[in-house]
């Protein structure tokens, strides 16, 4: 909103609309992400337990490894997520695999 201000010199109804229509969209793109992220977050599990069933023994453990790093960089992508400027949820790890 702030950008919209700057930049095109709102009125004040101008931006009390807008910043509803704004508002009105987030909370779309909320209920959105909360359907959909523990779908996708299901399909990316079974995926890598698909894959992990597929490697030895040393391969799993530097799949899971490289499966921790990726889950730590989305953990850090998710707490920053305010200044990205995203509706999704915060990023929730996959149980680990069963050893």
């Amino acid at each position: 909103m702030e950008q919209l201000d700057d930049k095109l010199g709102l009125t004040p109804e101008q931006h009390d609309r807008i910043a509803k229509i704004v508002a009105d969209g987030q909370e779309q793109n909320h209920v959105i992400w909360t359907n959909t992220a523990p779908k996708m977050r299901a399909v990316m599990l079974n995926v890598n337990r698909q894959i992990r069933g597929q490697l030895t023994q040393q391969q799993q453990k530097k799949f899971d490894e490289m499966t921790k790093q990726f889950e730590d960089l989305m953990r850090q992508f998710s707490q920053h997520r305010p200044q990205f400027d995203t509706n999704a949820p915060p990023f929730s790890p996959p149980p680990p695999p069963p050893k």
